[in-house]
């Protein structure tokens, strides 16, 4: 009977690790090491936008401001990371940094997501939308978000072409 009894909690053990595997795996295919991202529908918090037509992000400009040290003119802002670096970046865990892929027609394609967005805030007013890049203090790697930090694509190095 207990022999019967450790088989089934064997059994029924592995099942959640196994379901966990296989949902990384998942989510690591909507991953992309590129500066340009495949075509994805986006949400404004729980609002699809554009009819659920899919855009296009390009990360490029954004770390190509980091770069340059044009990351804290409009429109590209350099903040700190509120909370733990995502995705184990940094080693203590709080020196994040963190840049909005501002939501223009340079980072986006098509072209219209601010107007998408600006009719799903309280007061009108544009917001910066949800797409995010995360680097580690020294800004050498970063992580990219498009669903307000709810998961994360990274670390990857920051390396551009010459």
């Amino acid at each position: 009977m207990i022999k019967k009894q450790m088989k089934l909690v064997k059994k029924y053990f592995l099942l959640p690790g196994a379901f966990f595997l296989i949902s990384q795996i998942a989510l690591a295919a909507d991953c992309a090491e590129t500066t340009t991202l495949p075509p994805m529908p986006l949400y404004f918090y729980n609002h699809l936008l554009n009819n659920g037509d899919p855009y296009t992000i390009n990360l490029l400009p954004t770390l190509s401001a980091m770069s340059t040290a044009e990351d804290d003119t409009p429109p590209y802002y350099k903040k700190p990371w509120t909370g733990n670096c995502p995705m184990g970046m940094d080693a203590d865990a709080q020196d994040c940094i963190e840049f909005t892929v501002y939501p223009n027609a340079i980072n986006f394609s098509p072209g219209n997501i601010m107007q998408q967005i600006e009719q799903y805030t309280s007061n009108g007013k544009p917001n910066r939308g949800e797409v995010r890049i995360i680097t580690d203090a020294s800004e050498t790697h970063y992580v990219y978000t498009t669903d307000h930090e709810s998961s994360y694509c990274g670390p990857y190095s920051v390396q551009f072409p010459d």
